[in-house]
């Protein structure tokens, strides 16, 4: 059964009431959203933290409202921590997530690069921004930053899977093929990466690896709809 948000609020308040400060820290860390929502809100109301414990409070309680897809509330409360304390690496990744989400792909990018300059070995925060590149249509970019991924990560599956795309996208298929090449090879029981690479060699124009990765694509998955339709036009 679902707790009413306002019932979570109300204990606590409580808490609070009793000074059980750590435990109100445990509840504005906690992974159910609506029980983060109402902790971190006590905590910022009360008044009483200031500085980078009142930047934590926020930065926790915007992560709880873009789970539930207030991306809005999101970024208001991002904004306050950052503006609280602007070395956060996490939280200008956070913003840029909620950015790319509401497809406000310029601002995205903007933060995915102040967390790239505040840790340069971010590997997640050089994925969204190549993200966001590549829903702008700036594949050059994106392949850019998914290289610098894989430099630092080599397996990181996303980023191999987008930059396939993005090559093919630029009609690299060659070297599209390689990396799904590599997806396989990291998931090879994956119905989805042996369709990207049969999207790959229909692009090349090389039906038979076509057939013979989509036909793996179906035994993998038999409900794979992309597969068997490719097989029915391919037959």
């Amino acid at each position: 059964m679902r707790i009413p948000v306002l019932v979570i609020a109300a204990v606590l308040t409580s808490l609070t009431a009793s000074a059980q400060t750590q435990d109100i820290w445990m509840y504005c860390k906690d992974p159910h959203p609506q029980v983060r929502l109402a902790a971190c809100s006590v905590i910022i109301e009360s008044g009483r933290e200031t500085g980078k414990a009142l930047a934590d409070a926020y930065s926790s309680r915007g992560t709880a409202y873009s789970i539930t897809g207030d991306q809005d509330h999101a970024i208001d409360d991002f904004d306050q921590s950052i503006q609280l304390d602007p070395t956060r690496t996490l939280v200008f990744g956070f913003r840029a997530s909620a950015h790319l989400a509401r497809q406000e792909y310029a601002l995205a990018i903007a933060d995915y690069t102040k967390s790239v300059e505040l840790d340069p070995q971010h590997v997640d925060a050089f994925y969204g921004r190549g993200n966001a590149y590549r829903e702008q249509g700036d594949n050059a970019h994106a392949i850019s930053d998914y290289t610098h991924v894989l430099e630092l990560d080599p397996d990181y599956l996303e980023a191999l899977a987008y930059r396939g795309l993005s090559y093919q996208a630029e009609k690299d298929v060659d070297r599209a093929i390689a990396d799904f090449d590599h997806v396989i090879a990291l998931s090879p029981m994956s119905a989805e990466a042996f369709d990207l690479r049969g999207a790959a060699y229909l692009d090349k124009g090389d039906l038979d690896r076509a057939k013979a990765d989509y036909s793996a694509a179906a035994r993998l998955d038999p409900a794979d709809e992309m597969a068997v339709r490719e097989l029915n036009r391919l037959r």
